[in-house]
């Protein structure tokens, strides 16, 4: 058993970020584009941004990367450039007045870039045969002195993932712990074949990961996930996100957390979901954003004032663009018909998922929702996304605060499509 020592989560720690780092650097590399290229030209602020927004908090960005022609220069004709999502990671606090902290990232990143490594790990097949052998130590490599790269990788994929599910997602009887205490990987061997066929059935319900991006432009250099951008197919995007489960705080939560988080929507324990913000064409409305665009943002202070499900249920039907004075027309709102039956499909993807489950619980994570708002353009495509997986946690039954919220939300788009 490993020493839960802050010593050895250090280590771990600095492994996961290594892991994260490489990867999006043979990212980079495959797109031919060099880590010191990435300038202030191709990163750029996330407009369709609407959940996680806070004085706080760093704001998402996107990067896009251009097509380059043969002698690896940009080529201005091609088509609009690939735009991938750039999540901040969190810095942590000071150790002290001048002490530095022990690691760079705040222990809630590590957990969410543990999580995302560890759904990008079991896409490998040979896990499935890796995952029967005996148990190996998981003791992470020491990252090389020039930086965190990774020198010698753990002795498989399975002890690797073995890993990076202890760190992300502790097992109850380390749920109440502090964050520098983390279980040995033996109560995650046991059921790591089961963890890892959940875990690659989920893979395809989330944003596609690609690495952590180190933007040096920034002084100090700011960390970011690197992820699938949902709303990069759409014109002009109309974008939700939603937090879901009865309740928003993890079981280590302190006293004052939790009361918080229930005093912030009290309508979140009984409708098991809340709207953080919302992004949609139209014009009118309580809203802030790119009138020229025909483009408003609801935010968080919106969500929160929808105090009756009958007021979220309006929210969702201004969403689809089914409030609108000037959406009326039959073709439309058979387009819009239609946009709901291919969302109810999705969902149902992922109902399906939490009813096999009974690992995995997710609090403070939510469900993002993306189509297109510009009715000139014949697209039914609805993109749903669960993100947001800081506070994920390996506890025996059925996530019922997520499922209630799915129920609900189910049952709310079917009431909009019978009226």
């Amino acid at each position: 058993m490993l020493p839960s020592t802050g010593e050895t989560v250090t280590k771990k720690y600095d492994f996961i970020l290594s892991l994260g780092i490489r990867r999006g650097e043979s990212w980079l590399d495959r797109h031919d584009i060099k880590e010191n290229d990435a300038s202030d030209a191709i990163v750029v602020p996330m407009k369709t941004q609407v959940g996680g927004i806070a004085k706080h908090k760093e704001p998402m960005r996107q990067i896009r990367l251009p097509s380059k022609t043969k002698n690896n220069a940009v080529d201005v004709s091609a088509t609009p450039p690939k735009c991938f999502a750039l999540k901040p990671l969190r810095m942590a606090k000071p150790a002290g007045d001048d002490a530095p902290p022990a690691s760079p990232l705040d222990h809630r990143s590590y957990k969410e870039l543990a999580f995302y490594e560890a759904l990008d790990i079991v896409r490998d097949p040979s896990l499935d045969d890796a995952a029967s052998a005996p148990e190996r130590a998981t003791e992470p490599p020491t990252p090389s002195r020039k930086g965190p790269r990774i020198t010698r990788p753990c002795d498989d994929q399975h002890t690797r993932l073995v890993l990076l599910l202890e760190t992300t997602a502790p097992h109850l009887s380390t749920a109440e712990s502090p964050p520098d205490r983390l279980a040995s990987s033996n109560s995650a061997s046991r059921d790591i074949v089961e963890e890892i066929h959940l875990l690659r059935a989920l893979s395809v319900l989330t944003s596609k990961y690609y690495g952590v991006f180190a933007f040096r432009a920034d002084v100090p250099p700011s960390l970011f996930l690197v992820i699938e951008n949902a709303t990069a197919g759409f014109s002009v995007p109309c974008v939700m996100d939603l937090k879901v489960g009865t309740n928003t705080y993890a079981p280590d939560a302190t006293v004052e957390k939790k009361r918080n988080e229930i005093a912030k929507y009290p309508l979140q324990s009984t409708m098991g979901f809340r709207i953080v913000g919302m992004q949609i064409h139209a014009t009118g409305g309580e809203a802030s954003g790119d009138q020229e665009r025909g483009i408003q943002t609801f935010d968080k202070k919106y969500g929160t004032s929808l105090v009756t499900m009958a007021q979220v249920e309006n929210a969702m039907r201004m969403f689809f663009l089914l409030k609108m004075s000037h959406r009326t027309t039959e073709d439309e709102i058979i387009k819009m018909q239609k946009k709901l039956h291919v969302f109810l499909s999705k969902l149902s993807e992922i109902i399906q998922w939490f009813e096999r489950n009974h690992i995995f619980k997710f609090y403070s994570s939510s469900l993002l929702i993306a189509h297109e708002g510009d009715m000139t353009i014949s697209s039914d495509d609805v993109v749903v996304k669960l993100i947001d997986f800081a506070h994920v946690r390996r506890l025996a039954g059925k996530d019922i605060g997520y499922m209630k919220g799915l129920s609900n939300l189910n049952q709310m788009i079917k009431r909009i499509l019978s009226n």
